[in-house]
């Protein structure tokens, strides 16, 4: 108790702060300041890998929806690598490529190539950034 009427008679004649006292304050505000500050970028920085995700997955279903439709018009044999050329996205998808790689498969094991058996694995890939991130979309086609 003695130390509360000691510290409080000693603060009580004071008009303001030491300079110690404001130096260990700004510093405290500081610290906590970039601690705020950096906490803001990581989550804008995951926001924004998370977007370009999202997009790049939207890009990948919409190409392998337009391929399950061109089997639709075309037939089957109009499925083919060569009806898919490596696309370099322009204006508002700038900066994103997609690819298709179209094999025929192995129905007994998928994803084994095997000319003749009626089924097409496709695979779609649109990749983006740098260093390269991707998103795989994979899908089937088939002769019947």
């Amino acid at each position: 108790m003695k130390l509360f009427k000691v510290l409080r008679k000693h603060f009580k004649n004071n008009k303001g702060i030491s300079l110690l006292e404001g130096i260990f304050t700004t510093g405290i505000l500081s610290f906590g300041l970039l601690a705020s500050m950096q906490a803001v970028q990581s989550v804008n920085s995951t926001q924004t890998t998370s977007r370009e995700g999202v997009v790049a997955s939207q890009l990948a279903n919409e190409k392998l929806e337009m391929i399950l439709a061109d089997k639709s018009y075309l037939g089957y044999s109009g499925v083919t690598n060569g009806s898919y050329p490596i696309e370099t996205m322009t204006g508002f998808y700038s900066g994103y490529t997609r690819r298709v790689n179209i094999y025929e498969m192995d129905p007994s094991v998928l994803g084994h190539p095997m000319t003749g058996t009626g089924l097409k694995k496709v695979h779609v890939q649109v990749s983006w950034g740098t260093p390269a991130k991707k998103v795989d979309v994979e899908g089937i086609v088939s002769k019947y």
